[in-house]
């Protein structure tokens, strides 16, 4: 459950990250972020 928690926590960062950076680097997210989320 720690793991699956830390996974979560990391995912909604990242979320607010982009939704941070939408209007500047939201190009250069997209991709990066893509890949993370699919490793587990």
């Amino acid at each position: 459950g720690g793991a699956l928690r830390n996974i979560a926590t990391m995912k909604h960062n990242l979320e607010i990250v982009i939704q941070r950076s939408n209007s500047t680097a939201a190009t250069n997210k997209v991709p990066e972020v893509t890949v993370f989320s699919k490793s587990p």
